[in-house]
C-alpha cells in the first residue's frame, strides 16, 4: 500500500507507578514515554471513537450534560431514526449485512460528541460517535477490563470532585474501590499530582476521569470541563498489536514500552482489576492524544470484539478497525474498503 496522509482515530487511558526507562524491545523505539504534541506526518490527527449504543439520548446526557463533551448540532434538536431510505450509508457503515436477516430493515440514529483538548487547535477534535440501531437483534456485551479486546476512554477533567458528584447524583455506577478517586503515584508522560476514578456510562462502557494538578496545557476552551483524552486498549500481545498499527499507518506511530511488568495497588483500586501487566504507549501524530496498550499476564481471551472502533482515513477512504482477541485489532483492507 503506498504511503498516504491518514487520520487515525482512537480513545484513552491512564496509569500508576511505572518505572520509566529505555525499553529493550526493537518494535518500541522510544526510550522515554512520549509527551506533548507529535508533528503530523502521514498520520494527521485522531478521528473518532465509534460506539454502538442502546440509547442516544442517554449517551448524550451522560457525555455532554454531565461530563462536558461538546455536541455537534443544537442540544434540543429532534433526533429521529433513519432507515435504508433516509440513511443507507450509516447502515452500510455499521456492517449490518454480516449474517443478520433483513439488516436493511433496521432503524438508526447517531450523535457526535467532540472531546475538548484532543486537537492541535480547537477544532477537528477526537469525537465520540454514538450510533443507536433498532429493529435488529442485539445485546449488550461487557468484557472484563483485563480481557484482550476490551478498552476504556480516559478523560482529563478540570474539577474531578464536581464532575463525580454530578454523576453520583444521577446514580452512575462507580467501578473504583470505595466509590471515590484514588491518588496515583505516577503515570507515563504525565507530570503532576494525579487523581482518578472509573465509572460506567449508560451502556456500562468504562470511562476513566482523571484530574492532574497543576492542570496540563490544553487547547480546550477556558470554560471547558474536559481538557483532553487518552485511550486504553487491552491486547493479548503488545508486540503483535504495535507492529500491526505501525504496518497499517507507517513509521510515524512510535511506541514506548514499560521495561518491566506493572503491579500497583493504587491502579488495582482504580480499575478493580488485579494482576501484573506490561504497557506500550504512543502519542498520535497531529493530536495530543495517547494510546496506551496493556497486556496482562493472566486473562481470558475475548470471544467477541470490543465495542470501540478506531477508523482511519486513507487516501480519502475509510478503513474500519475492530478489536480482536488475538492481536488486539483487525481491519478490512484499506485499499478495498
Amino acid at each position: 500500500m503506498p504511503r498516504a496522509r491518514r487520520i487515525l482515530a482512537i480513545t484513552l487511558a491512564f496509569f500508576a507507578a511505572i518505572p520509566f526507562g529505555a525499553a529493550q524491545t526493537p518494535w518500541a523505539g522510544l526510550k522515554e514515554p512520549p509527551t506533548g504534541l507529535i508533528p503530523a506526518g502521514d498520520v494527521l490527527s485522531c478521528g473518532h471513537l465509534g460506539r454502538q449504543v442502546g440509547n442516544v439520548e442517554l449517551i448524550l446526557h451522560f457525555y455532554h450534560d454531565l461530563v462536558g463533551l461538546k455536541l455537534l448540532g443544537p442540544r434540543e434538536q429532534p433526533r429521529p431514526f433513519g432507515s435504508k431510505d433516509t440513511n443507507p450509508a450509516l447502515l452500510e457503515f455499521a456492517q449490518l449485512g454480516q449474517g443478520v436477516p433483513n439488516p436493511m430493515d433496521a432503524r438508526n440514529r447517531a450523535v457526535l460528541l467532540p472531546i475538548p483538548g484532543t486537537a492541535a487547535k480547537s477544532s477537528n477534535e477526537m469525537t465520540v460517535e454514538a450510533i443507536e440501531i433498532k429493529n435488529i437483534a442485539s445485546k449488550p456485551y461487557q468484557p472484563s477490563m483485563k480481557d484482550p479486546g476490551s478498552s476504556r476512554l480516559v478523560l482529563m477533567v478540570r474539577e474531578l470532585d464536581k464532575t463525580l458528584s454530578d454523576l453520583k447524583n444521577e446514580l452512575v455506577p462507580v467501578i473504583t474501590a470505595g466509590g471515590n478517586p484514588v491518588v496515583l503515584p505516577s503515570h507515563p508522560g504525565i507530570a503532576g499530582r494525579i487523581r482518578a476514578v472509573l465509572v460506567r456510562d449508560p451502556d456500562a462502557y468504562p470511562v476513566e476521569l482523571m484530574e492532574i494538578t497543576p492542570a496540563p496545557p490544553s487547547t480546550a476552551p477556558a470554560e471547558s470541563k474536559v481538557l483532553g483524552a487518552r485511550v486504553v486498549l487491552v491486547v493479548e500481545n503488545l508486540e503483535t498489536t504495535c507492529r500491526w498499527f505501525q504496518g497499517l499507518v507507517g513509521p510515524d506511530l512510535q511506541f514506548w514500552a514499560s521495561p518491566s511488568t506493572i503491579d500497583d495497588k493504587a491502579y488495582q483500586d482504580l480499575t478493580g482489576v488485579s494482576g501484573p501487566f506490561e504497557m506500550a504507549m504512543a502519542v498520535i501524530p497531529g493530536a495530543p492524544v495517547a494510546i496506551e496498550q496493556e497486556q496482562y499476564e493472566e486473562c481470558w481471551a475475548a470471544a467477541f470484539p470490543g465495542s470501540g472502533r478506531r477508523p482511519l482515513i486513507v487516501h480519502g477512504k475509510r478503513c474500519r478497525c475492530y478489536h480482536a482477541a488475538n492481536s488486539g485489532s483487525k481491519s478490512s483492507d484499506p485499499e478495498q474498503d
